[in-house]
């Protein structure tokens, strides 16, 4: 049987059984019972940003949101609320799949959630999170963070000249280049 109210249920708990009747009016016990709740709340929003990862976040700096890692992985901390939700990551305003990991305090409470995209990323992405509860219910978007992903490498430099400062300037052109000064000027591009 499928069974569907005809009017919709409030949101609250419910337990919900059935009987089934036959041709001649005979009416079965009810069925065990199903507890259910109707939930249809959105969770608030996120007030946090999500954060790249140290170990993840490859530009001269750790904490400059420039990396060269297609993957990189972002936190997100629980904040009051938000105990039973899960974070889904979007980037540039949509929902991508994204490997979920609880980070755990020393008690085995989650405190937040890594999330790395399973899909590469490039260019300049806006990275984003919701809040998705138990019942399927999502916030509104969180603030964002601006990254770049930038993974390809630079040409190689190449020297093209260098000053030979102890007696006179030797040809570079020469394979291997020549020198009596120990501590040459090179000079290259790049």
């Amino acid at each position: 049987y499928e069974l569907t109210p005809t009017s919709a249920l409030p949101a609250t708990a419910h337990t919900i059984t059935y009987a089934v009747q036959d041709a001649a009016g005979n009416t079965s016990a009810q069925s065990p019972s199903l507890p259910i709740v109707i939930d249809t709340s959105n969770p608030a929003a996120p007030t946090v940003a999500p954060d790249m990862t140290p170990e993840t976040d490859t530009g001269k700096s750790n904490t400059d949101n420039l990396t060269n890692d297609t993957t990189p992985t972002f936190t997100v901390p629980v904040t009051a609320g938000h105990e039973t939700d899960v974070p889904v990551l979007y980037v540039d305003g949509a929902p991508v799949d994204a490997t979920v990991t609880p980070i755990t305090d020393g008690s085995g409470n989650i405190t937040g959630y890594e999330l790395t995209p399973t899909t590469p990323l490039s260019g300049s992405p806006v990275i984003q999170y919701v809040w998705e509860d138990p019942a399927g219910n999502v916030s509104g978007l969180s603030p964002s963070l601006p990254v770049v992903i930038d993974d390809t490498k630079p040409d190689a430099p190449v020297i093209v000249k260098f000053v030979d400062s102890v007696g006179t300037v030797e040809d570079v052109t020469v394979s291997p280049a020549l020198t009596n000064d120990p501590q040459p000027e090179f000079h290259g591009t790049a």
